[in-house]
């Protein structure tokens, strides 16, 4: 080599710095295969936490029921590391055991994992747990269903609602089951329902106060299909006066439309029929426009509560002078008409000669 390269410091120092890096890549790789030959040599031993494990029933009475048992549990599992990489949760299970034989009561049971390879141990956390056990009772009851208030769009009406399944069949204390009122959805969507819509609701089991109830259902969750249908809210209004005097007649004509659009129940609107206005004509004795008042129904929303009338009065002595009057040109009509047949046919016809000669005359 030559002699320049060892008199230059940077080349010493390069040369030095890949000798370094050589040697202990060549030192790991050694540590590496004694690691190896020692790991494929011997069992060695490791643990593993596995959280949420469910919480089953162990072996039990058909006729007990059991509250009270946490729902999941926590298992340490030991053991050689080649089967512990290899356990998961859906290889084992925990049971509640030492449910034979239990009168009604409070007791408490040992959680147990079950069904662990031989060689591994699981340590359960809680190991216990105090549970309360009844007589079991079951009871199958239809599915019903309730609307809340503004579950469906203004000018739109429920027409139908399918639920599937129709029936649910409930599990649980004996106690408790007999405090079973209904199995009920709640119909109450994010935004009102304004077409026909299929809808998946949680179901409630309740008593007859409306509390739920802890019981195991064989369905938790049903499908509703609704239907809507488009209504006719259009009502006709009615004047209904108040305070019509004897001496005078009236007439009365709705200035702002016969008919009113109103929001509500359409079951109220169709046994309605019409809206009712009351106009007060108790001080009116000439024609002029009123306010009419419509009185508020449960069950429905008005765009407003009143209306103008126009009221059209007449004095009934008015009409009887007016009417005397017509009756007397009619009977001096008739009185001429009479007259004329009385005459003998060549008065007559003297008569309609000279008006014909008064005619050409004029």
């Amino acid at each position: 080599m030559d002699k320049k390269v060892f008199n230059n410091v940077w080349a010493i120092r390069l040369i030095s710095l890949l000798s370094a890096i050589l040697l202990v890549a060549f030192v790991q790789t050694e540590n590496y295969g004694a690691r190896r030959d020692a790991t494929q040599s011997a069992s060695l031993e490791a643990s593993e936490t596995i959280s949420n494990v469910p919480v089953l029933l162990g072996e039990h009475s058909q006729d007990v029921f059991v509250s009270g048992l946490p729902e999941t549990v926590t298992v340490k599992i030991s053991g050689p590391r080649n089967l512990i990489s290899q356990i998961t949760a859906d290889n084992f299970r925990v049971e509640a055991q030492g449910l034979n034989d239990l009168e009604p009561g409070s007791h408490t049971i040992r959680l147990v994992a079950v069904g662990l390879p031989e060689k591994i141990t699981g340590t359960v956390t809680p190991s216990r747990a105090v549970v309360d056990v009844d007589h079991k009772e079951t009871l199958t009851l239809p599915i019903e269903y309730e609307v809340s208030q503004n579950a469906i769009a203004k000018g739109y009406a429920l027409q139908d609602v399918q639920i599937n399944p129709a029936e649910v069949v409930l599990t649980g204390r004996s106690e408790t089951i007999q405090q079973v009122h209904d199995a009920t959805i709640v119909i109450n969507p994010e935004a009102p329902i304004s077409k026909n819509v299929k809808q998946i609701y949680a179901l409630q089991i309740r008593d007859e106060a409306g509390q739920l109830l802890d019981v195991n259902a064989d369905v938790y969750e049903v499908t509703a299909t609704i239907t809507v249908e488009k209504t006719n809210n259009e009502l006709p209004l009615t004047v209904v006066p108040q305070g019509e005097q004897e001496g005078y007649l009236y007439q009365y004509r709705l200035l702002d439309g016969v008919t009113m659009t109103v929001d509500g129940d359409p079951q109220v609107i169709n046994q309605l029929g019409a809206l009712e206005v009351y106009v007060d004509v108790t001080d009116i004795t000439k024609t002029q426009t009123v306010t009419g008042y419509i009185q508020e129904v449960p069950g429905l929303t008005l765009p407003t509560s009143q209306v103008e009338v126009e009221v059209t009065v007449v004095s009934r002595n008015d009409e009887s002078v007016s009417s005397e009057s017509e009756t007397s040109v009619s009977e001096s009509k008739k009185e001429e008409a009479k007259l004329d047949e009385e005459k003998p046919e060549e008065q007559l016809k003297e008569e309609e000669n000279q008006e014909e000669s008064i005619t050409s005359h004029e």
